[in-house]
C-alpha cells in the first residue's frame, strides 16, 4: 500500500507538471511584444532569430528608430518561476520512464578456438572384453584384442601386488588396458602368453602343494614331523 501511495503521488505531480507547463507556455507566448509600427518591425523581428522584445507605440522607440528592449514577464530568458520545481528528481524519473528505449545489440558468443594438430590429445584407454577362469592345474586369462599385433601388446607381471597388466597401443584403434589380480595359488614365475586370431591367452600355472601329515600324540604332548615327542 505504501508503494502504491508513492506511485499515486508521483503520477499526480507528473500530471500537474504537464498542465502547468501547458499554461505557462501559453502565457509566455502571449507575453511577447510585437512592434506597433511598420518602420520598427524590421528592427524588432528577424527571420532567422526572433528577439525577445517588442514595442507597442512609437514612444517606446529610441532615437535610432529601434525598439527598446523589454524583459518578459518571467525573467530575462522567459522562464516560468516554477522551473526549479519541475526539474526535481521526482519528475526526472517519469521523464526517464516515458523516453523511448534504445535498442541494444545482443552480445554474440565468441567462437571457440578449434584445436590444432600441435595440441596434444589425451585418449583414455578402454577395457577390452576378457574372461578369467580357473582350471585344475592353471588359471587362464583370455583377452579380445583384434587389430593388435604382438609388438603392440605388453604384458606386465607385478609379484608384490600379484597382478597381471595387459596394455595395447595402436595408431588406428583406441588403446586398451586391463589389470587382473592373480590368486595365491598362481605361480607368477611360470606365466605364458600367446596371441592367436585376435585373442591374447595368458596361462598362469598353479602351485602344487602337498599336505603335511600330523601324528596324533597323547594329551599335553605334541609329536613333530620326525616322530619325536615334543615336551
Amino acid at each position: 500500500m505504501f508503494f502504491l501511495a508513492i506511485l499515486d503521488i508521483f503520477f499526480t505531480l507528473f500530471v500537474v507538471k504537464l498542465i502547468a507547463g501547458f499554461f505557462f507556455s501559453r502565457i509566455h507566448s502571449r507575453s511577447r511584444w510585437q512592434c506597433g509600427s511598420a518602420s520598427a518591425s524590421d528592427n524588432c523581428q528577424s527571420q532567422s532569430q526572433p528577439k525577445p522584445w517588442s514595442c507597442k507605440s512609437s514612444a517606446q522607440t529610441n532615437s535610432s528608430g529601434q525598439c527598446s528592449r523589454r524583459e518578459t514577464p518571467f525573467g530575462h530568458h522567459g522562464q516560468h518561476p516554477f522551473r526549479h520545481f519541475f526539474q526535481s528528481p521526482a519528475f526526472q524519473v517519469f521523464e526517464f520512464e516515458f523516453q523511448p528505449q534504445q535498442q541494444t545489440t545482443p552480445v554474440r558468443d565468441q567462437p571457440q578456438p578449434v584445436p590444432t594438430a600441435t595440441q596434444p590429445t589425451v585418449v583414455v584407454p578402454i577395457t577390452p572384453v576378457h574372461t578369467f577362469k580357473s582350471e585344475d592345474k592353471q588359471f587362464v586369462l583370455s583377452v579380445e584384442v583384434p587389430g593388435f599385433s604382438r609388438s603392440q601388446l605388453t604384458t606386465t607381471i607385478t609379484d608384490d601386488l600379484r597382478q597381471i597388466k595387459v596394455e595395447g597401443k595402436n595408431e588406428t584403434r583406441k588403446p586398451v588396458e586391463l589389470t587382473v589380480i592373480v590368486p595365491r595359488l598362481g605361480d607368477l614365475g611360470g606365466v605364458n602368453a600367446v596371441l592367436e586370431d585376435g585373442i591374447l591367452t595368458v596361462v598362469i600355472p598353479k602351485v602344487e602343494r602337498d599336505g603335511r601329515i600330523v601324528t596324533v600324540g597323547s594329551a599335553g604332548k605334541a609329536t613333530g614331523d620326525d616322530g619325536y615327542v615334543v615336551a
